[in-house]
């Protein structure tokens, strides 16, 4: 009971904190059979140690004052016992408490806000995307609408068969790609390091990378803003790509992670998600 109560006055804290929604389903049958089976066995393993231990004395010698000294190692045991088993359930609540203040406190390099990802399945929407944008924008629901490859929370396709100037020849690094329309850093909030987005005005564009910091780092480039890579892709030939911007590195995959991955974001059309 008293455990219940505790519970029912922590659950809208623990919500809060962690970002999710749990309740206790009082309504559910299996939750009072769960529940009455763990109480029943917690009370059986509670009464076996006192009924074991007392039905080990003697009547006689207890009545002629000897105390049995058997017993006294198990009884030590479970002391040492149940104190490391509080201690790591203490260790392990603070770890976690960490960790989630982490994972909502960390920066997003997006904004969250007011986004929302609409996967495109449907064949009818190929083709279409300037008039989908332009009359969603035309109703005022909409502020801004993007297309892209993957969703901002993870990156679908990684790609080798990059050089640059001053690469490792005996290096292959692997980064993850997302192709974008020109307004995709302005519909999930791009937080720009250095450089510009890209433009529907500048049709150079078309051949230009906007990468993220991790990615700067593995390039080496002490100003990153009009170097040139060489990308190998699936067309079996080197093309030019310049880069225009870099934005801060943006929290996917994992949803806690220190490390973000190597990403390269290219303008070009891609029919899979529109976000706005």
């Amino acid at each position: 009971v008293v455990a219940f109560g505790i519970v029912g006055l922590a659950l809208n804290w623990f919500n809060d904190l962690s970002g999710k929604h749990v309740e206790i389903p009082i309504s559910s049958p299996q939750f009072w059979i769960v529940s009455f089976g763990f109480v029943l066995g917690t009370t059986l393993l509670a009464g076996t140690y006192p009924a074991l231990y007392l039905s080990s004395f003697s009547p006689m010698q207890v009545l002629k004052g000897r105390k049995a000294r058997s017993g006294v190692a198990l009884r030590r045991i479970l002391v040492v016992l149940q104190f490391s088993v509080s201690t790591v359930l203490i260790i392990g609540t603070i770890m976690v408490y960490l960790q989630v203040q982490f994972a909502k406190d960390r920066p997003m390099g997006y904004a969250r806000d007011g986004l929302i990802i609409v996967p495109i399945t449907a064949p009818d929407f190929n083709g279409k995307y300037d008039e989908l944008r332009n009359e969603l924008k035309g109703t005022g629901a909409v502020v801004e609408m993007a297309e892209s490859s993957s969703p901002p929370t993870d990156v679908w396709s990684a790609n080798s068969g990059f050089d640059w100037e001053g690469k490792d020849p005996s290096s292959e690094p692997i980064f993850g790609t997302l192709t974008v329309t020109p307004e995709y850093g302005i519909t999930v909030g791009w937080q720009f390091k250095d450089g510009r987005d890209f433009s529907r005005d500048l049709a150079s564009d078309s051949a230009a990378f906007v990468i993220n910091q991790a990615a700067a780092e593995e390039f080496g480039f002490d100003a990153p803003i009009g170097k040139q890579i060489r990308w190998k892709s699936w067309r079996s030939k080197y093309e030019k790509f310049t880069i225009i911007g870099v934005i801060s590195n943006m929290v996917n995959r994992l949803a806690i992670c220190r490390k973000q991955a190597r990403d390269i974001l290219s303008q070009q059309r891609h029919t899979s998600f529109y976000e706005h």
